[in-house]
């Protein structure tokens, strides 16, 4: 059975260091671009609880008047 895939005949050629680093490598790609959107999601709850917090803030003195 042959390899006609380039993409198989590459990993064929590589090392099972270097297979198990390619492995690693993707993995920490994929955890750090879900870390990147869970902290910006978090980001954009502080902030939206910030603007909450001025919102009341300011609500009592409109209720006064």
């Amino acid at each position: 059975m042959t390899i006609s895939h380039p993409f198989s005949r590459l990993l064929t050629r590589l090392s099972v260091g270097r297979k198990l680093m390619l492995i690693y490598l993707l993995d920490l790609t994929a955890v750090i671009f879900v870390s990147s959107i869970l902290i910006n999601e978090k980001f954009i709850a502080i902030d939206f609880a910030r603007k909450e917090i001025a919102g009341n803030a300011t609500s009592p003195a409109c209720a006064m008047a």
